[in-house]
């Protein structure tokens, strides 16, 4: 199975999955029933979902690595 491309939908619907307020919740409450459902169905049925896992190279249920200093450098210029 080769890779795909990210194309711009991808981008867009990632970052709707972003700001979805079910994965939102899966990423911050480690033992709940909605990150459950992420990780056991939504990842899989969701197209949001796919993208995220495409675009960010993580599963939406994994928390965002901290920012570090050259993040923090490239948004500042």
């Amino acid at each position: 199975m080769g890779f795909r491309r990210v194309t711009e939908g991808d981008r867009l619907r990632a970052e709707r999955c972003a700001r979805c307020a079910t994965c939102a919740r899966a990423r911050t409450r480690p033992r709940s029933l909605t990150r459950w459902y992420v990780v056991h169905i939504g990842r899989f049925v969701c197209p949001n979902c796919r993208s995220y896992e495409r675009v960010y190279g993580r599963q939406p249920w994994r928390a965002a690595p901290p920012p570090t200093d050259d993040d923090f450098m490239r948004a500042v210029t």
